[in-house]
């Protein structure tokens, strides 16, 4: 099992390797050459995170200890293994739909353009002030209508609930992305603001994959959408989401 960041990476490396197969048109850069070539870039990245001693090749051991037609036997049964890997993409980074339904995941949606979300809030208009209040109210009100359950934890001194969301049926999770939680925090001999104010602008203080934030949009005194921008690792595109307040 590998963590998600070098999950990642590796689709991101046989999908950019499938591509350029796709594209070669008449040359010979095909799967089974692309993978020859970037056998020992691709293997040797994950080897070393658990070998950092080992400066070589990792099918290269000793010469003593391995004769050069077991290496090439392992060369070429790791060859094979890249080719299918790139060839099988797809299939390799599907998540079955029986775990899908036991993890209660989100199904696979298309990605909509904002414009296409204002216009239809809208009625064919773009007016993204009154999409976002419309939007807010309606996030307010489902919240209102959402059934909890409260879990407890005390860190400190500071009490912590995470109110659990109960009912998550199969339309809730195609409506919405994610289950909505609550989390409200006790601190006493404190200020709100202060404590909010922490909150917004200091998560590099314990996030590490934190890149910045920003105030989108302040649609009055007590609400706001705030766009936080986080980086897990520097080979893969940062990701961004928006936090409504």
């Amino acid at each position: 099992m590998l963590p998600d960041e070098s999950r990642e990476v590796l689709e991101t490396i046989l999908r950019f390797l499938l591509d350029i197969s796709i594209r070669s048109g008449n040359n010979q850069i095909n799967c089974r050459n692309l993978a020859r070539i970037f056998l020992p870039s691709v293997f040797q990245s994950f080897y070393d995170m658990h070998n950092k001693s080992s400066k070589i090749l990792w099918w290269k051991l000793r010469k003593e200890k391995l004769d050069t037609i077991q290496q090439e036997n392992e060369r070429l049964i790791l060859e094979h293994c890249l080719m299918i890997m790139i060839l099988n993409i797809d299939l390799l980074c599907r998540i079955p739909s029986t775990l899908t339904e036991e993890l209660k995941l989100p199904s696979p949606r298309r990605t909509k353009r904002l414009d296409e979300l204002v216009t239809h809030t809208c009625n064919g208009e773009f007016h993204l002030r009154k999409y976002i209040s419309k939007n807010s109210e309606e996030f307010l009100q489902r919240l209102s209508l959402t059934k909890f359950k409260n879990v407890q934890t005390n860190v400190e001194d500071v009490n912590v609930c995470m109110h659990k969301p109960t009912v998550t049926s199969t339309s809730d999770i195609d409506k919405n992305n994610l289950p909505i939680w609550k989390c409200s925090v006790d601190i006493p001999n404190t200020n709100v603001k202060q404590v909010y104010q922490r909150v917004l602008y200091e998560c590099y203080l314990w996030d590490n994959h934190f890149a910045e934030s920003r105030t989108v949009e302040k649609i009055d005194d007590d609400k706001e959408i705030v766009q936080y921008v986080v980086n897990f690792l520097d080979y893969i595109p940062v990701r961004s989401f928006c936090e409504f307040r």
